[in-house]
């Protein structure tokens, strides 16, 4: 099967878009060609595919196949995660994200009625006081005849604005103190799944997989990013035990020859059985 591998490897190298220094780049090269090419290697296994992206790395760097082989042989598989400390914030349910609520005084109109006519647009005529018809027994000139003439403090549309709201129908969720947000106390992780040939990274896993110690702080991690390949990298939220430190990784699951699955989708990546994560998490 290696040779095969090997062979499909020579013919993909002009698939390639870019050149490639890490094994890392040559992976994310290859899951945008796994897209382009998903009939054919959708039937693949895993080990296979990590093989040959490690086949066209050392192809394309060296020439030949050795550098492929001595990775591979070195290779183990751990699953990661590491949290910041920020706390995960979702929108408000009491104003759907938006910061604002219907206001109760107006129903979300802007306006309610007018005290001074009661939402009528009228008010007593003053130069009949109501009754219709002025001081010599004669229809009323001002009203008509009606005993009362449209309300100036509305205009006569029976409405004024709404000082609650300012007359927008809006008023200030205190649910959210008007952000649209609430802050749970569920942490933001990065939860990723590795394969490195690095002894460091794969000693420390091997001894504190599945454990509450972490296995090497974030700044140790990103200065050997040129000893692993991230298979897959999740973005996710999570209540974790008190004992989790943040900007430190911890290994929930380390093996030598894992059982690695891959998506069924054309957005292709590897993850692990049993990941172990739910032991971190209340």
């Amino acid at each position: 099967m290696n040779e095969k591998l090997q062979r499909l490897s020579t013919k993909m190298l002009g698939l390639f878009p870019e050149d490639f220094e890490s094994v890392q780049d040559c992976y994310n090269q290859f899951r945008v060609i796994y897209k382009t090419q998903f009939d054919y290697f959708q039937n693949f296994d895993p080990s296979n595919i990590i093989k040959l992206v490690f086949y066209i790395y050392s192809l394309k760097n060296t020439g030949n196949f050795k550098l492929a082989e001595q990775l591979l042989n070195k290779l183990g598989f751990a699953s990661l995660f590491i949290t910041q400390g920020n706390y995960h914030e979702e929108g408000c349910d009491n104003c759907y994200g938006y910061g604002d609520v219907r206001c109760n005084k107006c129903g979300g109109s802007g306006e309610v009625d007018c005290n001074d006519c009661d939402g009528t647009g009228e008010v007593s005529c003053d130069s009949c006081d109501g009754d219709g018809v002025d001081e010599e027994g004669d229809k009323c000139g001002e009203c008509d005849g009606d005993g009362e003439v449209g309300c100036g403090e509305c205009n006569g549309t029976g409405e004024v604005g709404c000082g609650e709201c300012d007359n927008d129908g809006r008023v200030y969720c205190d649910n959210c103190d008007g952000t649209g947000e609430i802050t749970t106390n569920e942490l933001e992780y990065i939860f990723m799944t590795i394969a490195t040939w690095n002894n460091e990274i794969k000693t420390a896993c091997e001894l504190n997989a599945g454990t509450m110690e972490p296995v090497l702080s974030e700044y140790r991690i990103d200065s050997l990013k040129d000893e692993y390949v991230i298979l897959v990298e999740i973005n996710d939220h999570g209540e974790f035990q008190n004992s989790i430190d943040t900007n430190e990784y911890y290994c929930t699951k380390y093996e030598d020859e894992p059982k690695l699955h891959k998506s069924n989708q054309k957005e292709f990546f590897f993850w692990m059985d049993d990941d172990g994560l739910e032991n971190y998490i209340q």
